[in-house]
């Protein structure tokens, strides 16, 4: 994968990281059981945590009493995991999974420790630099989304996009 120029994710809630990490892995999903030395070798490496914090933290109805107990202690691992990751320089990167939305990954990112504006650069610029898109350089594709309050003050603004323009074009 890495030879045709492709990045390798990894859908991991297991004690794995560290190993999945050494063997090439680009992207931890999820990552539950992530700990202090596997974020540092993710630092080493520039290796990427996409938590998706929607699909882990929100739980079935149906969810046993292993896997509840397993959340909840990831829940409180959350707030030091999270800034120890930004701190060592691990991209933080938001996703969904196949449950929520970015607006409410975002949300739970700074729930969880993350600084407002560095869980804002989870979900914009550190995935595009991750995935090696240019974003800032003239000639390239722009999206621009315009907020009536600054998100970076409240995130629930996220929610309510004044406007949305895509190369030129107004599509909201």
């Amino acid at each position: 994968m890495h030879a045709a120029g492709g990045r390798v994710a990894a859908h991991v809630t297991i004690d794995a990281v560290s190993e999945l990490v050494r063997a090439g892995v680009d992207s931890i999903e999820h990552g539950t059981a992530i700990d202090e030395s596997a974020l540092e070798l993710m630092a080493q490496t520039g290796a990427a945590w996409t938590p998706t914090l929607c699909a882990v933290l929100g739980l079935p109805d149906t969810a046993s009493e292993a896997t509840r107990r397993r959340v909840a202690e990831y829940r409180q691992r959350l707030p030091e995991l999270l800034p120890l990751a930004q701190r060592l320089g691990v991209p933080i990167l938001t996703g969904t999974d196949t449950a929520g939305t970015i607006v409410r990954e975002v949300a739970l990112l700074a729930e969880h420790g993350l600084e407002p504006a560095a869980a804002l650069k989870a979900a914009t610029t550190t995935g595009y630099r991750f995935l090696g898109e240019p974003f800032d350089q003239a000639g390239q594709p722009t999206t621009l989304v315009t907020y009536q309050d600054d998100p970076r003050e409240d995130l629930a603004a996220l929610s309510s996009p004044s406007a949305v323009i895509i190369d030129g074009v107004r599509v909201r």
